[in-house]
């Protein structure tokens, strides 16, 4: 529900969903990987970079500025 199918559902699958020339890049880079990191270190995960529509962001440093400028970018 991340991906393809959430583009799909929500009928932008022309434009997201999948990693293809002319769609847009929406994704965050992580210091870490989420998946070997003991549960209660999750929270230290810093963000590394941030892409929403193709466009780099700068200085999110966090979770919580990836959500806020998430809802930025959808809302607006």
């Amino acid at each position: 529900m991340m991906t393809r199918e959430a583009a799909w559902m929500s009928f932008d699958e022309q434009e997201t969903g999948s990693l293809e020339p002319g769609k847009w890049a929406d994704m965050v880079v992580l210091d870490r990987n989420p998946l070997a990191v003991p549960k209660e270190r999750l929270k230290s995960i810093a963000v590394d970079k941030l892409l929403l529509k193709g466009k780099t962001w700068a200085g999110v440093g966090s979770l919580p500025g990836v959500v806020f400028r998430g809802l930025l970018h959808t809302v607006f």
